[in-house]
């Protein structure tokens, strides 16, 4: 009678491991595991539901033209958690994420003070972290699993007054005084000492140099102070609430001097709905050039109908560098991924709306690659101005102050 069950047993077996072989065989391989960490709320909630949606325009894309090939077509699923708009909050919600999930690399946190501080929790558990934040601390302090895809902030700072002096000339203008501004983040305050710096290298006298408080909820105090000093550009480093109270402020004014933005609150589509026609003419340095976006600026125009801010493209940029590195090395860790990482050296494709057109990481981590491009809003619309080049738009000097 044993005899008999353990036949019947055996045969069952064969039939329910025959039965499961093509499920397992149509599963395919297991996903691969990516945490985005951004502020989804608090006061920077808008821009880390943009650079969210990125990063899953980027997957669904991976996903939908065939999976990562280096592991056999894996899928990538994302698991997005809110940092809240506080360093704290991003300290947290990256430590939750990586106990809960152990996620192979994570993607974060838009803000560079919150960047600082999710990068220090994954740098401890062994994580790599890509951001598109900007502060120079990110890729100086020796970390090993801290990635930046775009130009750090001291030297985007410094792009930022060449690029407006090399577009004064070319206007037959000569720019002799400028005010800087900027909020007192680490995001402010790297790429303002890096635009000052270059700004006396070149000659130029910083008539202002001024700090505000981050979270600024009265612009005309500085703006007095901007109008006082005389200068012909002013170049302020800000956020999109300040960067459009400091626009309007100056408008109030009449001050006749050209605005030259630090990327932040002045190259998303928000900036045009909320100035309107007082948007015209501002310029501003960025770190990827939406008009060369391809396929991805398609997709996001269809699915959200307007442009695809930069930081939802660089965000993307991120996660595509992930599935660069672990196509080329099969990794299935966080640290074979972090040295896949480290030798990557991809163009073209994905990777075009960066000036660079591509991604190589230094030793620090920093994309060697990188570096910004000059942006204006022209008749609602925001063109890539500088360098100059095929189907790039003329500047235009608004300035009436420089002479």
């Amino acid at each position: 009678m044993h005899h008999v069950i353990r036949s019947i047993a055996a045969v069952l077996s064969g039939v329910l491991i025959a039965g499961l072989l093509p499920l397992l065989a149509q599963a395919g391989p297991a996903p691969v595991v990516v945490g985005v960490v951004m502020p989804l709320t608090g006061n920077l909630a808008a821009f880390g539901k943009t650079s969210a949606a990125g990063v899953e325009l980027a997957a669904d894309d991976i996903n939908a033209h065939g999976g990562l090939s280096g592991l056999g077509g894996a899928k990538i699923k994302l698991v997005i958690r809110d940092s809240t708009s506080e360093a704290a909050g991003a300290a947290n919600a990256t430590a939750r994420l990586i106990d809960d999930v152990h996620p192979i690399a994570i993607i974060g946190t838009y803000a560079s003070f919150l960047s600082l501080t999710s990068s220090s929790v994954a740098e401890r558990r062994g994580i790599p972290f890509l951001t598109m934040s900007f502060t120079d601390d990110l890729t100086n302090r020796g970390y090993k699993d801290t990635f930046q895809v775009v130009p750090k902030a001291s030297a985007i700072g410094a792009k930022q007054i060449e690029y407006v002096l090399d577009i004064a000339k070319h206007a037959g203008k000569q720019v002799k005084k400028i005010a800087i501004v900027y909020e007192n983040t680490a995001f402010g305050t790297s790429q303002a000492a890096g635009l000052k710096k270059e700004a006396e290298r070149l000659g130029v006298d910083v008539a202002l140099y001024d700090a505000y408080p981050h979270g600024l909820t009265d612009a005309t105090p500085l703006v007095q102070k901007i109008t006082a000093s005389g200068a012909q550009v002013v170049f302020p480093e800000s956020y999109f609430t300040d960067t459009v109270l400091i626009v309007r402020a100056l408008n109030q004014s009449h001050a006749k001097v050209q605005i030259a933005g630090g990327a932040g609150g002045f190259v998303v589509p928000a900036f045009k709905q909320a100035l309107g026609p007082l948007a015209d003419g501002i310029m501003s340095i960025d770190t990827s050039s939406y008009d060369a976006y391809g396929g991805f600026e398609q997709r996001y125009q269809a699915k959200y109908h307007t442009f695809a801010p930069h930081e939802a493209y660089e965000n993307a940029v991120s996660l595509y560098a992930i599935r660069g590195a672990i196509d080329e090395s099969r990794a299935t860790t966080p640290a074979a991924l972090r040295d896949a990482l480290a030798k990557l050296d991809v163009k073209g494709g994905p990777f075009a709306g960066l000036p660079s057109d591509g991604v190589k990481f230094d030793a620090t981590g920093l994309n060697a690659l990188a570096y910004p491009v000059m942006v204006q809003w022209q008749k609602g619309e925001m063109v890539t101005i500088w360098p100059p080049g095929p189907g790039r738009a003329a500047p235009a000097w608004v300035g009436a102050s420089a002479k």
